[in-house]
């Protein structure tokens, strides 16, 4: 007996970058005459295409309850038929990112033989289109500008079981800059835990943050982009477990906003229990990057990385340093110093072919200054 669509299409969210599987999905729904077949078969064309994605926006809104929370809050990204991202921008008020949330959550966990009983096949074909759901992005609230609600929502209502990357971002608000991290609070993310045991990949920006108790056993990307983390931030990533880590990218920050800011003598000790997954670190936003670069040379944990990105950080005076250590670094595929202040020269580059300056954005119409409180 031939597997029915829906068969075929859990198949795909098992494993979405399987051709064959895919291709038998895609005749299944194509031959029942589903207009989502079409747009796994990429038969329509861009304008065809826009008009699609915008009638079946519409039809997501009421089921995910994405309708109450305003025009422009939330979008979704579409990757071969499937919605990929879905992205909220925090511009609400915490009822209404309770009330969307549950929503969200409640009808992904219907079974499928309920929505097939349902007189409306337009439940069944909003369901069908978050079977590959892998990406949430979601801004802090407008109201708070504070993750600590969203932590708190998760703990009593995980992720669905398709998501595998995490975006808590600053998305940008009317009458904020985005690039002012120290407005966003973090807060304690002990609840959040659970709720990401099945991430790849979790990115994090915000301040005033607590990573007690870590546990992300299939993540291998973890990002924070700060301005305030402390030492005892990174005690508490010492002691997190990610057996599988092999993409760790911190952005610390200074004292100005911060009574117990890190040191590179701090970093060291980070250093030492640097999972040996790890092969890109990024210690970045710190005012010490020069001195940073002697405790680098000096680990025994650089040897087993392949990129490094110093950016954001302060390398004005640092080419003598940087001839100094070259054959530690030398090994390196990428040392990211966009946004140092690092002058280029071709002495350098000659050295340390590795160097690269891609995040340097003072040459941008809408360059971030670079200021490590920020």
């Amino acid at each position: 007996m031939a597997p029915s669509i829906d068969e075929l299409l859990a198949a795909v969210e098992r494993a979405p970058d399987d051709e064959r599987v895919f291709a038998l999905a895609t005749d299944a729904m194509l031959e029942a005459n589903e207009n989502q077949g079409r747009l796994m078969a990429g038969a329509v064309t861009n304008i065809e295409k826009g008009l699609f994605e915008y009638q079946l926006g519409r039809l997501l809104e009421p089921i995910t309850g994405l309708a109450d929370l305003g025009l422009g809050t939330w979008q979704v990204l579409w990757r071969r038929g499937f919605i990929d991202t879905l992205s909220v921008n925090g511009d609400m008020s915490r009822q209404r990112l309770e009330a969307w949330w549950l929503n969200l959550t409640d009808f992904l966990a219907q079974p499928l033989e309920w929505l097939e009983t349902q007189t409306e096949r337009q439940l069944l074909r909003a369901h069908r289109l978050l079977r590959c759901l892998r990406r949430i992005e979601v801004g802090p609230l407008r109201t708070t500008a504070s993750y600590a609600p969203l932590w708190s929502l998760l703990g009593e209502r995980p992720l669905p079981a398709s998501v595998r990357h995490f975006n808590a971002d600053a998305f940008e608000e009317l009458g904020r800059d985005k690039r002012q991290m120290t407005w966003v609070t973090l807060g304690d993310m002990r609840s959040a835990w659970p709720a990401f045991s099945r991430l790849e990949s979790l990115r994090l920006r915000g301040s005033y943050v607590s990573f007690s108790g870590v546990s992300l056993p299939l993540a291998k990307s973890f990002e924070v982009e700060s301005s305030s983390l402390t030492p005892q931030n990174l005690e508490q990533l010492k002691a997190a477990k990610w057996p599988r880590l092999e993409r760790l990218s911190l952005a610390l920050g200074d004292g100005q906003y911060n009574e117990t800011p890190t040191t590179p003598e701090d970093v060291g000790e980070l250093l030492k229990d640097l999972p040996p997954t790890v092969t890109h670190l990024g210690i970045r936003n710190v005012p010490y990057t020069e001195a940073l670069l002697h405790v680098l040379a000096a680990s025994p944990k650089l040897k087993q990385l392949t990129e490094l990105d110093l950016s954001m950080g302060v390398l004005f005076d640092a080419a003598p340093m940087l001839m100094q250590h070259a054959d530690a670094f030398s090994h390196l595929r990428l040392l990211e110093v966009g946004d140092t202040g690092l002058p280029r020269s071709a002495e350098l580059t000659a050295r340390l072919p590795a160097l690269s300056w891609a995040k340097d954005l003072r040459h941008q119409k809408t360059a971030r200054y670079v200021s490590v409180s920020e």
